[in-house]
């Protein structure tokens, strides 16, 4: 085998790189070094403990999944009302039991665990020191103690600008994720730390299923004249309300919306 690489002959400084056009024939195996690989079976904990980030995502489909199915249904009644106009008036609905959805297993959990409460008085302190610590000061009226932050194993890091900005942000679960993504969270030798995931050996853990499910219902109003003695109009409105649904978490809104076209 005669394979030669070739990509550069010298950095932009004149300094040649012959180190780097290797030929295959003539190296040793120490000169390609086999790179480290986890032989399955492994534990999330060791396919944790090899991602960079800390967070390796796992994904799983319901075996029984099945194409969603939609309902949808609608009737009208429409009413001349002299003037060449008539009005209509319909009732349009949908709906799904079935529709696919994924959801985390794993979401980050901020509230139980008192992150929530303790990131609120980090971001007083962050605030009373002018932007430059949420940590506890003694020396500053009004700063409080962060007793959350204190159980992280290898410190808060809280005159950080990588922990200040979702401070100031008012953003907290982006600053667990950051403390996770960093293997800042738990100290994985003592297992001692802040909990702010179910499984802390695995990030996003998404179930692609059929739990998702939607209601659709709206009435629907249309005024219109035909077109007589050079005049028509059209008139629409809707009042509509779509409420999707998944594990339990409700998302309901309300819109209004109406359309008016007039001709002369």
């Amino acid at each position: 085998m005669n394979t030669t690489v070739d990509a550069v002959d010298t950095l932009a400084n004149g300094t040649t790189t012959s180190n780097l056009n290797r030929r295959l024939s003539n190296q040793t195996a120490a000169g390609f070094p086999a790179p480290t690989v986890l032989r399955p079976p492994f534990t999330f904990a060791q396919a944790n403990q090899a991602d960079p980030n800390f967070f390796n995502a796992v994904f799983a489909v319901d075996p029984n999944l099945q194409i969603q199915r939609v309902q949808e249904y609608n009737f009208g009644i429409q009413k001349e009302i002299g003037f060449q106009s008539a009005i209509e008036i319909r009732y349009v609905g949908g709906r799904s039991n079935n529709q696919i959805r994924a959801f985390d297993l794993n979401q980050i959990e901020i509230r139980q665990n008192g992150f929530v409460e303790d990131f609120l008085r980090a971001r007083q302190n962050l605030a009373l020191s002018g932007g430059v610590s949420g940590a506890f000061n003694a020396s500053i009226v009004g700063s409080q103690q962060t007793p959350v932050f204190n159980q992280l194993p290898f410190g808060a890091f809280l005159n950080n600008s990588a922990i200040t900005t979702p401070l100031a942000a008012g953003t907290p679960a982006d600053l667990a994720l950051v403390y996770i993504q960093n293997g800042l969270d738990i100290d994985p030798e003592t297992g001692q730390g802040v909990q702010f995931r179910p499984n802390r050996n695995a990030g996003v853990v998404d179930l692609l299923t059929n739990n998702g499910r939607f209601r659709y219902n709206a009435l629907q109003v249309e005024l219109r004249r035909r077109f007589a003695d050079g005049f028509s109009f059209q008139a629409n409105y809707t009042f509509q309300k779509y409420s999707p649904t998944r594990r339990k978490m409700i998302k309901t809104g309300l819109t209004r919306c109406s359309i008016m076209q007039i001709r002369r």
